[in-house]
């Protein structure tokens, strides 16, 4: 099993296109031109925190197909983000409240215009209160955010073992481990720190 972190600032940089659009007005411009390949299973983390769980079933680039739509979501600042194909009163009472929280005024204009839609970077609850939780860091995000990805890959001739397994493996961490922004999160089991849940990960495959 091969183990690789990868930090946000090596992989990508910040660009801020419309202050008007706060907080969804990120791009995230690839900095890394170096493909990263599956198979795998990755963490991502913040200061050190485990936030996501995910797996990659193929060869191909990670970065482009995963990662990139990741910070979009995952920092709840991405230009890019959506909430899916519902009414802007759906998105009042599931996430207007979060927001007015932390005294983000939200352009409902905007919101019905552009992001009640899957516009391929679609976030969730899980992941907007966790944003909401470390809004301290993500209002004022620049290209020294501590943010990693942690990337687990079987070896070579293990891979389509691993492929077949995916499933069940990515289970059986999201159990273990208990990430906040994976929808299986439960709210009475804490999070394994990251130190743990690299050992439960490396005896796993």
């Amino acid at each position: 099993m091969i183990y690789v972190e990868y930090k946000f600032h090596e992989l990508f940089t910040v660009e801020i296109i419309d202050p008007s659009k706060f907080p969804f007005n990120i791009n995230f411009s690839r900095k890394r031109m170096e493909n990263i390949k599956g198979p795998g299973l990755y963490f991502i983390t913040i200061d050190g925190e485990i936030v996501f769980l995910g797996s990659y079933k193929t060869d191909n680039d990670i970065i482009a197909d995963r990662w990139i739509r990741y910070m979009h979501t995952i920092t709840c600042r991405g230009i890019n983000i959506g909430f899916g194909n519902k009414k802007i009163e759906w998105f009042k009472k599931t996430y207007s409240p979060l927001f007015i929280r932390h005294n983000i005024t939200i352009n409902e204009t905007e919101i019905v215009n552009e992001r009640l839609r899957d516009t391929g970077y679609v976030t969730t609850r899980n992941i907007v209160k966790y944003c909401m939780s470390k809004w301290n860091i993500l209002n004022n995000m620049d290209n020294n955010l501590n943010l990693s990805f942690h990337f687990f890959k079987p070896d070579a001739k293990d891979a389509s073992e691993f492929v077949k397994d995916i499933a069940s493996i990515k289970k059986h961490l999201i159990q273990q481990i208990n990430p906040p922004c994976n929808s299986q999160y439960k709210i009475r089991q804490n999070t394994l720190n990251l130190q743990d849940a690299i050992d439960v990960s490396k005896k796993t495959f």
